[in-house]
């Protein structure tokens, strides 16, 4: 169970990886307002809804907001503003549009990958707790 753990972990750092350089193809300089998108909320919020940043331009600060706060996040309002700052201000990529299908099948990946090493943790907790 260890090792079946060491290899989802593994996996899940390279996916985290891949995750990263397609949202640097989809939407460039989110990294330079968030630095850790995949480790808070808000950055996979973003990363899950707003990987086309003319989408999160269009939305503005106060309804990002709301969009958050009805998915039961609360995000303080300097971080929105520079988020959505970073969005008006990338730049498009031609090859944006295919590293967002990338993106969609790795966040679904990802999220198959946490789950397979919560239930792993949990299966060795009730082994040796």
């Amino acid at each position: 169970m260890v090792d079946h753990r060491s290899r989802r972990v593994q996996t899940r750092t390279a996916t985290k990886n891949q995750v990263l350089a397609q949202l640097d193809r989809c939407f460039p300089g989110l990294r330079l307002a968030l630095p850790d998108v995949l480790g808070t909320q808000v950055g996979r919020l973003v990363a899950a809804e707003f990987a086309d940043p003319h989408r999160l331009a269009m939305l503005g600060v106060a309804r990002f907001v709301r969009f958050a706060g009805h998915r039961g996040l609360r995000v303080r309002r300097s971080c929105v503003d520079r988020l959505v700052a970073a969005a008006r201000t990338a730049l498009p990529s031609p090859e944006a549009v295919v590293a967002r299908q990338v993106l969609a099948a790795d966040l679904a990946l990802l999220a198959d990958l946490d789950v397979q090493i919560l239930a792993a943790e949990a299966h060795m907790a009730r082994l040796w707790g």
